[in-house]
């Protein structure tokens, strides 16, 4: 399998408690918000990946824009 068709790491669901304890670490926050590059697409939109809870919401994100983007 070519890291194209891999489920690793987008496709790894985070387990409820780890889930919770990200919730728990950032209280009164309506949202948070995992900025990922072309090379993580999201894939799941009803599940939360574990590479989320590793890395926790923000930091600093820079892009490139390529021709037709």
């Amino acid at each position: 399998m070519d890291s194209l068709n891999s489920f690793f790491p987008m496709e790894v669901t985070a387990a409820a408690d780890e889930v919770a304890r990200l919730v728990a670490a950032h209280p009164g926050r309506p949202f948070l918000v995992f900025p990922d590059d072309r090379r993580n697409p999201i894939r799941m939109f009803d599940q939360l990946p574990l590479r989320g809870t590793d890395r926790g919401p923000g930091g600093e994100l820079v892009l490139g824009g390529r021709r037709g983007e």
